[in-house]
């Protein structure tokens, strides 16, 4: 009996409202035959170059400071995957961790260091604050001046779980790596 093989045929999909923005930049990139990282790449930053775009990137909505803080991550695989975190000068997180997974063993580079190593890299620094995120974040900042918040509760203290006083009815609370019974 002979086995039929099905053709395979690239796709894209993405799940969010700006998704067919990345769909466009990636697309391309799949149908000539190029890489899936490329297409990945290039749909992350279609999306972060949009200032309509007020979840990531350049017109991103700004952190409780005013500023625009950015994270990226790609991946290949388990074994080849990189992200960086608190971006603050750069507009394609993305790419600079596809720079860290390609160049570097490490898994996430935060903050300064995140920002070091895309300067030595070449990334381009950039204004990542738009008037227009800029402008919300001042009517944030008056709404939440406006907003009492009641503190926090303290969280109750389960009890100690050790050689001596293990619960065998309860393992979850000795193991949180377990199901509980």
């Amino acid at each position: 009996m002979r086995r039929l093989m099905a053709k395979r045929f690239p796709i894209i999909l993405s799940t969010w409202s700006f998704g067919t923005i990345a769909n466009a930049a990636g697309w391309p990139v799949l149908a000539r035959g190029g890489k899936s990282i490329d297409a990945v790449e290039q749909a992350c930053i279609a999306v972060e170059s949009d200032p309509q775009v007020d979840s990531v990137g350049i017109g991103g909505t700004p952190d409780a400071e005013g500023k625009i803080t950015l994270d990226g991550s790609i991946m290949l695989s388990p074994q080849k995957s990189a992200g960086v975190a608190c971006i603050r000068h750069y507009a394609h997180p993305v790419s600079i961790a596809r720079k860290v997974m390609e160049k570097t063993p490490h898994k996430l580079l935060v903050g300064e260091g995140a920002e070091e190593f895309a300067a030595v890299w070449g990334f381009k620094k950039e204004k990542l604050l738009t008037p227009e995120a800029m402008a919300w974040w001042k009517k944030w900042t008056i709404h939440q001046s406006t907003i009492s918040i009641a503190p926090i509760a303290p969280i109750a203290k389960k009890p100690a779980c050790d050689a001596k006083n293990p619960n065998p009815t309860t393992p979850s609370a000795c193991f949180p790596s377990m199901p509980a019974a």
